[in-house]
């Protein structure tokens, strides 16, 4: 587990270090936050494989949000057979 702590600090320590001076150049907002979200979903990955832990991935967090809405949408829009 101590490599993979290891290997993950190298690697945003890196990425970080190399973005730096782009982001603070660039002054649109939507561009920022489009880095921030995914960092931040990738250090969710990151944590998860290095905690060797057993996390929800994208599809049953995806699952979990949007599987209720999907099917009231769809109760909705299903026309009454005769």
């Amino acid at each position: 587990m101590l490599e993979r702590i290891i290997i993950l600090l190298l690697v945003y320590g890196s990425i970080l270090l190399y973005d730096r001076s782009h982001l603070k150049s660039v002054s649109n907002k939507k561009e920022k936050a489009v880095y921030v979200i995914l960092i931040l979903a990738s250090l969710y990955l990151a944590v998860d494989y290095a905690l060797m832990a057993d996390f929800p991935g994208h599809y049953e967090v995806v699952d979990l949000l949007f599987t209720d809405t999907a099917r009231v949408i769809d109760k909705w829009l299903t026309v009454p057979k005769k």
